[in-house]
């Protein structure tokens, strides 16, 4: 049960871990495109 408990907080962990990296790279997606916009093209 030890080892099952164990698995079970490292795919939470992983998870938890996950999120937070998507939402960063959205915000870098976002960023992005924003100085292209704001710049205009010679």
């Amino acid at each position: 049960m030890n080892t099952f408990a164990r698995t079970g907080r490292r795919q939470r962990l992983e998870v938890a871990d996950i999120l937070p990296i998507h939402a960063e790279d959205q915000v870098e997606a976002r960023k992005i495109p924003r100085p292209d916009l704001a710049c205009p093209l010679p």
